[in-house]
């Protein structure tokens, strides 16, 4: 029997990050009527597996690149439309509005952008360099508050688990037991954050933050948190040695958020770089919700229901983020690819995913609903279908009251 890899003793950083299938699992793969993942993996071009350094390094120089060329120009417009060449408030007024709103969503999806680069880094896509890899990872990830290797770390276990009921780490159904298990502190964590609609979706933009402190189950205690290296997340003397850099690092990023603070003022900073970090949150919030979210097309299951790994990553859903943001944000939408061939780097993953499309028949799932709609829609039921009994061994959400326009 093939061993089954623990994603933190497995592969140093860098190398390709695929799981191993059992032989228990392929034979229920076949019961299920799924394709093993070799069989998967067979049916992708080969060159979807092998990335390019200068390909990579191409996107990280043009995401920082664009980011930095929109704040040097919004900051000009600032000044301009605060200077007296604007004589009349109102449309001073106007004009700063419709720049920080246009500069708000464009530097924030271009966070978010940068971020999917650095993401890959940690799957080992970037390169097949080790090296390469970690520098480049911490150089997309450290500006955005973001300590490189914790999160990397942590990742893992929601790749590792995905679609499982009683392991899967977001977004997922949850036993009653486990609901009622909780302490008061989590359990007043959870209404905060799930209490009412709207009051819910507020939670949207810091649940990124919260997470990386503590947990998305709501441990706010620092032996979960992704901000100290002796969090029980990291497992191993190398893991810890990996995180002490990436915090420090990060500790360097805040001092120099902290240094433009005092030479720039509070204002400046919060318009230029914290509300824009809120929709770079809020992007990545949305986006994980929506690849892994109510659709009655997926399925949860245990162990007893008949889990696997491919059976598990197949509880995605890809999306078309629309025109130029597929493309811009490195077809993050293409979910299902990249969740069953981690070392797929995002340029060939529309390539990888035509093939997938092919090979997996009704089991590949896409949406066309669009993503603001979508968002809404499956946040309602997320929050009215969140639980599930003890004793389920397989789960699906039930379908929307309201029309779709998904297809399979």
């Amino acid at each position: 029997m093939t061993k089954q890899v623990e994603p933190h003793e497995a592969r140093t950083q860098g190398e390709e990050d695929e799981y191993e299938e059992s032989a228990v699992e392929k034979a229920r793969n076949i019961e299920h009527a799924l394709p093993s993942l070799s069989e998967l993996r067979a049916a992708i071009p080969s060159q979807c597996f092998r990335p390019s350094a200068l390909r990579s390094l191409f996107y990280l120089v043009r995401d920082l690149a664009i980011s930095i060329a929109l704040y040097f120009i919004a900051s000009h417009l600032y000044e301009l439309c605060s200077s007296a060449l604007v004589e009349s408030f109102i449309l001073r007024l106007l004009a700063l509005s419709v720049l920080f709103l246009v500069y708000w969503y464009a530097q924030g999806t271009m966070m978010w952008a940068l971020f999917v680069v650095g993401h890959d880094a940690g799957h080992g896509s970037f390169s097949s360099s080790p090296l390469l890899n970690e520098i480049c990872g911490h150089v997309a990830h450290t500006p955005l508050l973001v300590p490189y290797h914790c999160w990397r770390i942590s990742h893992r276990h929601h790749h590792k688990h995905t679609g499982h009921l009683d392991r899967d780490e977001i977004f997922y159904p949850i036993r009653w037991r486990r609901v009622h298990s909780r302490t008061a502190r989590e359990r007043y964590w959870s209404h905060w954050r799930l209490s009412g609609h709207l009051y819910g979706l507020f939670y949207v933009g810091l649940a990124w933050p919260l997470y990386l402190f503590a947990s998305y189950e709501g441990d706010v205690s620092m032996a979960n948190s992704h901000l100290v290296w002796w969090s029980k997340r990291f497992r191993t003397p190398k893991e810890r040695s990996q995180a002490r850099r990436s915090l420090l690092l990060l500790y360097a990023q805040v001092a120099l958020l902290l240094l433009w603070t005092y030479t720039h003022g509070v204002a400046h900073v919060f318009l230029f770089y914290t509300v824009p970090y809120l929709v770079f949150a809020s992007w990545l919030v949305i986006v994980t919700f929506l690849h892994h979210n109510m659709d009655p097309r997926l399925e949860w299951t245990d162990d007893r229901g008949g889990w696997t790994w491919v059976r598990g990553q197949l509880v995605t859903i890809d999306r078309d983020y629309g025109v130029g943001l597929q493309s811009i944000t490195h077809h993050i939408g293409l979910h299902a690819a990249h969740h069953l061939f981690m070392g797929i780097p995002h340029y060939c993953l529309p390539e990888a995913t035509v093939a997938l499309r092919r090979a997996l028949g009704s089991r590949y799932v896409f949406s066309e609903e669009r993503i603001l709609s979508a968002f809404w829609h499956n946040w309602i039921t997320y929050r009215e279908h969140m639980t599930c009994p003890d004793d389920a061994v397989s789960f699906r959400y039930p379908p929307r009251k309201t029309s779709s326009q998904e297809t399979t």
